[in-house]
């Protein structure tokens, strides 16, 4: 089974992708124009599905819980 998280965007440069908060590259090759302010689910250092703010906040919360 695999976890995927939400993260959002703060960069992008050559495929691979900032997130706020993480200290590691991301890699977008599955998730193709990504901007600054977007959101994606992420496994380990791969985004694998562009996601809206909402949806990130409502899984942000019930993994609080």
């Amino acid at each position: 089974m695999c976890l995927t998280y939400p993260v959002k965007i703060i960069s992008v440069d050559n495929g691979l992708a900032k997130a706020e908060g993480k200290s590691f590259d991301i890699k977008t090759a599955l998730v193709p124009n990504l901007a600054p302010g977007d959101w994606v689910l992420v496994n380990a250092d791969l985004a694998l599905k562009k996601i809206s703010g909402k949806e990130a906040e409502e899984i942000k919360k019930y993994y609080e819980k």
